[in-house]
């Protein structure tokens, strides 16, 4: 099964775009990582989905206190902001303290953050928001910006790295469901264009509430849509690639209004 059949175009253009990110970034020197890093760390931090203080969760330690002493490491004149110099205060707590304790306790700060960062507070923007991106890019699945600059740091503890994709574009064509929220989910990728006409034709009929015959049902079994009960914004026919054949827009049925008193 050869699972670039189950995305749709628009997913694996976004996947392709991070996996050329993550490519670009394993090839910078430590002290470009640093930067990069915290380029993406700071945006997360302005971006009003955390919390200022730096032990309200991982996720906050990983932004205010983690990573900014990874960036010394891989950089050690690497100039922190204000946010990211500890508080005197912090001094007196001796188990989350991290400035000048030692490359044994860094790391194993940085295995938490690898292992319960989390950062799906950014999706408060928007799933599919820049900032969820950016999240994603930098704490996200591994192999990641934090994953390959504590690699860098700590050679063995995050070994995965980015491969490039050298399968050849598939040359069929997909039925795709597009929402408001900005999602696409293919309904169904065929190399026959007529079959392809036809899932559109009774995916429109289907999540358009028009009726569907005996044949329409089994097509739709085959499309493993019987039991989908959510509708798109829209449904098209699209390239492998994501060049739109023909799309047709799902008309939201209308607001009955009930007369007063009845």
């Amino acid at each position: 099964m050869d699972f670039r059949k189950l995305l749709s175009p628009k997913s694996r253009a976004e996947i392709a775009e991070r996996r050329a990110q993550v490519l670009a970034f394993q090839t910078l020197s430590p002290l470009e990582m640093a930067e990069e890093l915290m380029t993406h760390v700071r945006s997360l931090r302005g971006s009003g989905q955390f919390s200022n203080d730096p032990h309200y969760s991982y996720d906050e330690a990983a932004l205010y206190r983690v990573a900014p002493e990874l960036a010394r490491v891989l950089d050690p004149d690497f100039e922190l902001d204000e946010a990211e110099h500890p508080a005197p205060e912090e001094a007196r707590d001796k188990v989350t303290y991290l400035r000048g304790q030692g490359p044994d306790k860094l790391r194993s700060f940085v295995a938490s953050i690898l292992a319960h960062g989390s950062f799906e507070r950014a999706q408060r923007a928007g799933r599919y928001s820049e900032i969820a991106r950016k999240a994603d890019l930098a704490f996200g699945r591994c192999p990641s910006l934090f994953s390959i600059a504590a690699d860098t740091a700590f050679p063995g503890i995050a070994p995965v790295r980015e491969a490039p994709e050298e399968r050849a574009p598939l040359p069929g064509f997909q039925v795709i469901a597009s929402f408001d929220s900005g999602y696409d989910k293919s309904l169904h990728y065929t190399e026959d264009r007529d079959l392809a006409e036809r899932s559109l034709d009774v995916a429109e009929a289907y999540f358009g509430s028009s009726e569907v015959d005996d044949g329409d049902l089994d097509h739709l079994e085959k499309m493993r849509l019987r039991f989908d009960t959510t509708t798109p914004a829209r449904v098209s026919l699209q390239t492998y690639e994501g060049a739109i054949l023909d799309e047709r827009v799902i008309a939201a049925e209308p607001e009955v209004l009930e007369e007063p008193g009845a």
